[in-house]
């Protein structure tokens, strides 16, 4: 089955604090027994040691049983422990914590089907976590509900030379207006009006400089618009 490589958006919480989220894009294969396919259209996994979660989303409507579970184990045979933590009608959040990025793991759900089928089954998942990339200056994201803002921390000190921060859906269909706050030496803040609490979004900031190098680059990512 040919592998594919897309974006998803995982758990949805709020507490008092913020804490960053990165979703990181899986890439996997899936088969289905027992019932009709179940497509998947996307898988990924959050980096977040507070609560890491594989978030699963589908093309169309699925429905669980009460007593639905989701197993997770890599490609030695090692489990791991997973429950699932939130779901609705296209999607599920699987709470389990101590992967790794770089491996292979297999996710299984019984109890599963769409929402049309007859009976319920068995959806297998294999997916494996790309490295996070030792280049990327961006280092976390954070969101803030109450206050409207993301702010972007940097593994090392910046400077700015007209900075700009574009924040689109991840289909990039819509870009929502930014307005810079804050910029220090190792975090800038902006505020953005729209973005809905849960949802993955996507931004691109330029006018960043590496004070490591002093080079200048356009620094893209994907984050969650969660606040802890």
């Amino acid at each position: 089955m040919k592998f594919k490589s897309l974006l998803a958006v995982a758990a949805i919480g709020v507490l008092t604090t913020s804490t960053s989220v990165l979703a990181a894009k899986a890439n996997f294969t899936s088969t289905t027994k027992g019932t009709d396919k179940i497509p998947v259209k996307s898988v990924s996994y959050d980096y977040d040691d507070a609560d890491d979660d594989i978030d699963l989303d589908f093309s169309s409507n699925i429905k669980l049983k009460s007593n639905a579970k989701a197993t997770v184990k890599d490609s030695s045979g090692k489990s791991y422990k997973a429950y699932i933590e939130d779901h609705d009608r296209d999607e599920i959040d699987i709470d389990v914590t101590n992967l790794k990025a770089g491996h292979k793991y297999t996710v299984t759900i019984n109890g599963i089907k769409k929402s049309n089928a007859s009976k319920y089954g068995t959806l297998t998942v294999n997916f494996s976590i790309p490295k996070a990339s030792s280049a990327n200056l961006v280092k976390d994201v954070d969101y803030d509900a109450e206050d409207r803002e993301v702010s972007f921390d940097f593994r090392r000190r910046v400077s700015y030379k007209k900075p700009k921060v574009v924040i689109t859906n991840t289909s990039n269909s819509k870009t929502y207006t930014t307005r810079i706050t804050e910029k220090d030496n190792d975090e800038l803040t902006v505020y953005v009006k729209g973005l809905k609490r849960g949802e993955t979004y996507k931004y691109k900031i330029t006018g960043v400089i590496d004070k490591t190098n002093n080079s200048s680059k356009t620094l893209t990512g994907t984050f969650k618009a969660i606040d802890r």
